[in-house]
């Protein structure tokens, strides 16, 4: 089995949601993201969540360049509308 390295999987996941229309830095902080968790060992919520937020964005199910307004926020919370 081949093994890729975390900062080309970042950098291919980047490009995925990129091509999916997601823009640059967004793309580039979930790509982050995502490795970070399968480096975690936390894959459920790693980069095979991809194929997921790509076929959403396609079915018109995420917007990918919906800017988040935060409404409400604690010390320990937050309300954020993911527009």
């Amino acid at each position: 089995m081949s093994r890729l390295n975390s900062a080309d999987l970042e950098s291919f996941l980047c490009d995925l949601l990129t091509a999916a229309g997601v823009p640059a830095s967004s793309a580039s902080a979930v790509a982050e993201s995502l490795v970070a968790a399968d480096l975690r060992a936390h894959g459920s919520h790693g980069s095979l969540r991809v194929p997921l937020y790509v076929d959403r964005i396609r079915a018109d199910g995420l917007e990918p360049g919906a800017d988040p307004i935060v409404n409400d926020r604690t010390a320990t919370t937050a309300h954020i509308d993911g527009n």
